[in-house]
Order: C-alpha cells, then structure tokens, then sequence
C-alpha cells in the first residue's frame, strides 16, 4: 500500500514538472544599475535585514561613501556606466536604491526583492519624495516590463509600477503621521481602484512561472525623459 502510494507521488511530482519545468529550478534573476545621464551618478542602497547580498558579501563596490552597516552600499557611476550586482549564485536580494541623495524623504526609489523564496517583486517609487527620474526594466528575452519614469512629485496616477508621493498604499493614504510630506488621509494623488484592485498597478508581482530568471535593469534616466503613463 505504501509502495503504491509513494509511486503514485512520484508520477503526480513528475507532471507538475512537466507543467511548469521552472519548479524544480532556483530563480535566477540578475540585477543592473546603469547611468543615462551625462553626468556621474552616487548610487546609494539599503539592503534589507533579510537580504542575503550586502556590503559584506560585494567587495570594494560599496566602499565609496566608507559606510560602516553591511546593509548600505555606496559607489559611484560615470556617464553612461553601469554595473552588476555581483550575485554569481543567485542568492535571495531585498534592497531599496537612490540616485544622488540618500535614501528617506525627498529621494526616489527603486525597490525590489527578487530570488526569493515567495514571490518576487518590484517598484518605483516617490512615497517619501523625488528628486530624480529612475526607471525599471525587467527582460527575460521575450516582452520587457517597464516601470517608470516617474513624471516628478506629483502626476504619477497613471504611471505603471510607480508608487505616487505619500501614498503609503497604492491607492490612498493611511498612515501620513509615518510619511514625509504634510498630507492628510485620502486618495488624492494616489491610484483609483482599491488596494486589492488598483487601476494601475504600484508594484510589479512576478509571475510564478516563466519570470523566474531575467535580468532587472535600473536606470538614472534624464529629468527630461517622458514620465510613464
């Protein structure tokens, strides 16, 4: 009875494998910053706490600012530059990003957590301020998503994967008392819809299948550059 039971656990196993060939894979998501400016870009990251890639595991790449907690990490980009995040195993990553400010009120950010072991996710976002325009770009060889540019402070209701200012949900403000600006509760200037169901999505969820590997490039874009809408 066993036996058969054990037997009958393999073969169900072996068609969920069949069905989605990536369960049996770790994720393998590789992270870019680069600068589209001409001018040179400081890059400043908090990891998270439970962020297995940290200042303590990437070297001389985030010794720039001589910062002292492995979960912040400082360099700098020139023109056109960009870099890897080293992550040669794929290790689980949870990080926030700003472009020349450090991260906290007045800067926007870039925000992801990807080879998790749930789901994976990412944002822009100028909950707690803006200064510059930074856009996202995940590829997987097939259709790219896009997130951001933000159109600035305010104006980013329509705008795909971007968290508009002082909306510390993405469609209303519950908690103004914890945020930077001098907003009150609402929607105003946040997504319509609901939390559940906004119009237009603030974060980005990775589909379980077929978005597990790809690479997610992060841009310094031109404050010119045309906000996404």
């Amino acid at each position: 009875m066993k036996k058969g039971f054990l037997v009958i656990l393999s073969l169900l196993a072996f068609a969920v494998f069949i069905a989605h060939p990536g369960v049996a894979e770790a994720k393998q998501k590789k992270v870019i910053i680069k600068n589209m400016t001409n001018t040179i870009a400081h890059v400043n990251i908090n990891f998270g706490a439970d962020s297995k890639i940290n200042k303590s595991n990437l070297g001389q790449l985030c010794n720039q600012r001589a910062t002292t907690s492995n979960l912040n990490c400082g360099f700098d980009l020139g023109p056109k530059e960009s870099k890897e995040i080293p992550n040669p195993s794929f290790q689980m990553m949870d990080f926030s990003l700003a472009f020349n400010k450090l991260i906290g009120c007045g800067s926007t950010k870039a925000e992801l957590a990807v080879n998790m072991p749930g789901q994976d996710a990412f944002d822009v976002s100028v909950v707690d301020g803006f200064n510059e325009k930074i856009a996202m770009i995940f590829d997987n060889g097939q259709k790219p998503v896009k997130l951001g540019p933000p159109c600035g402070l305010t104006g980013n209701e329509r705008g795909y994967g971007v968290f508009p200012y002082g909306c510390d949900i993405c469609a209303g403000r519950l908690s103004p008392q914890k945020a930077c600006g001098p907003y009150p509760p609402g929607n105003t200037g946040c997504k319509t819809g609901t939390e559940t169901n906004p119009g237009i999505i603030c974060q980005y969820n990775f589909k379980p299948y077929g978005e597990d590997n790809g690479t997610i490039t992060i841009y310094l874009v031109p404050q010119d550059a045309d906000c996404s809408k």
